[in-house]
């Protein structure tokens, strides 16, 4: 009868040690993220971005290679509500629920808390972001934010809603000499000269 019952804990210690060699080495960090809902796809410089809350995920169409950034290896925070790509600037753009933009190009990463410094009260969520040229529009909880990637700085801000008041914005597209605002409350335009 004792001998069940030490084949059990010899196999358990077994699996102990195989999980204690499998640590990771002091110094070095590893991420313990969920993965479960797709927030936003994007192509761009021939891979396809896919973000969750927490990490973006790249995937390189020609060698079927699959890379992971998370706030470990790559991003600035946690939280993402949005990705864009740039075709001048060859950069992945990643937006976040509190304002903040990081901008990923060349194997770096620059982070933008311009937003999320700003003294704008409530939602700063940065909920969808087109690119055209070297300009990032980032459709934001209260307006469209205008970015310069060439300079890595805010160029604009757009309070679009009536009487000038806060107005989420789920969406930027441009067509033909327009400038179109997606939102809660409707779709918006403006003449764009």
């Amino acid at each position: 009868m004792r001998k069940p019952t030490t084949l059990l804990l010899a196999a358990g210690l077994c699996v102990l040690s195989g999980e204690a060699t499998a640590q990771t080495p002091i110094g070095q960090w590893r991420d313990h993220f969920q993965y479960l809902h797709t927030i936003a796809v994007v192509e761009g410089g021939n891979n396809i971005y896919c973000a969750t809350t927490t990490a973006v995920f790249k995937y390189d169409e020609q060698s079927g290679e699959t890379v992971r950034y998370t706030k470990v290896n790559a991003l600035s925070d946690v939280n993402i509500l949005s990705l864009g790509w740039n075709s001048e600037r060859n950069a992945l753009i990643v937006g976040y629920k509190n304002g903040n933009l990081d901008v990923i190009a060349n194997g770096t990463t620059t982070s933008i808390g311009d937003i999320r410094r700003s003294s704008i009260s409530g939602d700063k969520g940065i909920h969808d972001i087109t690119s055209v040229g070297s300009l990032a529009y980032l459709g934001c909880g209260f307006g469209i934010v205008v970015v310069d990637l060439a300079r890595m700085e805010v160029k604009d801000t757009w309070i679009i809603g009536p009487n000038a008041g806060q107005l989420q914005v789920n969406g930027v597209l441009f067509h033909d000499d327009s400038i179109y605002a997606a939102t809660e409350t409707g779709l918006y335009s403006a003449w764009q000269g």
